[in-house]
């Protein structure tokens, strides 16, 4: 196994390859954690008269392969801050989680609550 994985790096390095390979391993991952569930769904671009919202998020890196576990916003920001037509660039991700609760009963609670029945 060991030989198999220095064979494989040898003839990475050696036929230039490093670069499609370290794509590759990025798109898998980025993959895998899309199929747990963290994939970017919704991406908000504001401002900005002279780019499109599009343009910005090719230059920030993010693609429809992209995933929220891996996607480092730092980065993100200092590609984005590298165009001259931006002056400055905020980049968050965070995950944000929906819940709606429901009555005792079962059925869905109008004011976001419920109270146990006195027993």
């Amino acid at each position: 196994m060991v030989l198999l994985a220095a064979t494989l790096a040898y003839g990475a390095i050696a036929g230039d390859h490093v670069a499609a390979v370290t794509d590759w391993l990025k798109d898998a991952r980025d993959s895998a954690a899309k199929a747990v569930g963290f994939g970017i769904i919704a991406v908000s671009v504001s401002g900005g008269s002279q780019i499109s919202g599009d343009q910005a998020l090719a230059i920030a890196g993010v693609t429809g392969r992209s995933s929220l576990l891996f996607f480092d916003a730092e980065a993100a920001r200092s590609r984005l801050l590298a165009n001259p037509w931006i002056a400055d660039a905020g980049v968050l991700s965070f995950i944000r989680i929906g819940c709606r609760s429901r009555s005792p009963s079962g059925a869905p609670s109008r004011y976001g609550s419920a109270t146990a029945p006195s027993t």
